[in-house]
């Protein structure tokens, strides 16, 4: 564009989408999109986002495992992506978020993403990289029918296995096979219950080879 395109041309047309329920009440509303021009790490991309409007009394939950201490996430900014380093410690995002007036919203992008719920009157996405605007909305008249939505979506999560439901003990790491079975076997000369023992890291070689280092852990099985 030229110069007086780029500075003087006339708005764009307005461009939205409302979801509606069967009688005709409007559940969710889009209310636009941006799709901007950007270089990120060398590539030749875009930073994409979308707004929701907001109803009268209507609050957000969801966006995976976060540990602020929040419910409600109305007026609040969430950082969504995984972040070992967050101020109240490691939080994992899903970019599923429900409300309580009926639907939930998918975002469909995997790249580090600002949301926004409910702040200034409006619901904002906005992702760092992405080649669309994209997300679903997932209506229900319960929470439950929500979340069996986003199953449905994304695919049901199969039962773990029993172990899983029992005392999982976990450290920052075990620097030997003697450490870890020593605990495994105070717990039972306890007859304190336990199921799993979690190997986190540092049990390899060296850094990247993910094999296990049989001078310290000489029988791995």
């Amino acid at each position: 564009p030229t110069q007086m395109q780029r500075y003087f041309a006339p708005a764009l047309p307005h461009v939205g989408i409302s979801v509606r329920g069967a009688d005709g009440h409007t559940i969710a509303e889009m209310t636009g999109w941006e799709m901007a021009p950007a270089d990120v790490n060398g590539e030749h991309t875009f930073h994409v986002g979308a707004n929701f409007a907001v109803q009268p009394g209507e609050h957000y939950y969801g966006l995976g495992q976060n540990q602020e201490g929040v419910l409600d996430l109305k007026g609040r900014t969430i950082e969504c992506r995984h972040n070992y380093d967050a101020p109240a410690g490691e939080s994992v995002c899903v970019p599923f978020m429900v409300t309580n007036k009926g639907y939930g919203i998918v975002w469909d992008n995997p790249s580090a993403t600002t949301v926004s719920p409910g702040l200034n009157n409006a619901t904002h996405w906005q992702s760092n990289v992405g080649e669309r605007v994209s997300f679903f909305v997932i209506t229900g008249d319960s929470t439950d029918q929500l979340y069996a939505g986003y199953a449905k979506l994304t695919g049901a999560t199969p039962l773990p296995p029993k172990a899983a439901f029992g005392l999982i003990q976990s450290k920052a790491r075990y620097e030997s096979q003697a450490e870890l079975l020593g605990v495994a076997e105070g717990y039972r000369k306890r007859n304190l219950p336990l199921d799993v023992m979690v190997l986190d890291w540092f049990y390899w070689t060296r850094m990247g080879q993910l094999d296990i280092d049989h001078t310290y852990f000489p029988d791995p099985k």
